[in-house]
């Protein structure tokens, strides 16, 4: 049986990498869908940004980024883990209005998913689904496929404000200034050394963060776009093709 088939999907909150996750999950015939939000921390330990007074949910601090890449690991080897032991399972559901305008025909759906059983056969499927993964090299390094979506600035903004989350305290919303003074500064702090021209804030807003050649030759991170005009049954189409054409490669290198 060929091991487990690792795929990172990673973007700016609100770039669409959770839905398009959840779209695969039910495509790929053995798979399973890792959150980085169920990598938080507890309540009491995210950092606190004094200039909002909040508390920050989008810097890496936030995360157990220890916990998640053991998981990763395991997953690659094909082992067991203690979910109780690494992940911290109350702050994962995320209610919008946006995601429900985004899912795939029945047609296309029906189509993939014939496609994919064929491809893949009895070979598991995992997806790690996180907004801070790619600025993190030891994360990338084990993922097999890495997929990368952007969205412009203006866009996330829109889709953040209608966004409710559920935490261990209850129901959070972005209070006024959070988006701007954390959401993508953590965002565009973190990944800078993978994007074109990454000191270049303003040209980063509008493209949402074009992946430079390093990103693309080194660490083999594919890029979608993903705003509000896109079409949902293309960008499907086009993730499931880059991940089928990733595969055939590995496997004519394995050939060799």
């Amino acid at each position: 049986m060929a091991a487990p088939l690792i795929i990172g999907l990673s973007g700016a909150s609100s770039s669409g990498k959770t839905t398009v996750a959840n779209a695969l999950g039910t495509i790929f015939p053995d798979s399973s869908i890792i959150h980085e939000d169920d990598f938080y921390l507890p309540d009491n330990q995210i950092p606190y940004n004094e200039e909002i007074h909040e508390y920050d949910w989008d810097c890496p601090g936030a995360i157990n980024f220890e916990n998640l890449t053991e998981v990763v690991k395991k997953l690659k080897l094909d082992e067991t883990f203690d979910r109780q032991k690494y992940m911290h399972l109350e702050t994962t559901n995320i209610s919008n209005q946006i995601d429900k305008h985004f899912c795939v025909s029945p047609d296309i759906h029906n189509k993939l998913r014939t496609l994919a059983q064929k491809a893949f056969l009895d070979r598991k499927v995992y997806l790690i689904d996180g907004f801070l993964m790619f600025g993190s090299k030891q994360l990338v390094d084990l993922m097999d496929i890495k997929l990368f979506f952007r969205t412009d600035y203006e866009t996330l903004k829109r889709r953040r404000q209608v966004r409710k989350y559920n935490v261990d305290a209850g129901v959070w919303t972005d209070p006024p200034g959070y988006f701007t003074k954390c959401v993508w500064p953590q965002y565009y702090h973190y990944h800078k050394g993978i994007f074109c021209d990454g000191d270049d804030e303003h040209k980063v807003r509008s493209t949402g963060g074009a992946l430079n050649d390093y990103a693309k030759s080194v660490l083999h991170i594919d890029d979608f776009i993903n705003n509000d005009d896109s079409d949902f049954d293309t960008l499907i189409s086009d993730v499931f093709r880059t991940v089928i054409e990733h595969v055939k490669d590995s496997e004519v290198r394995i050939q060799k």
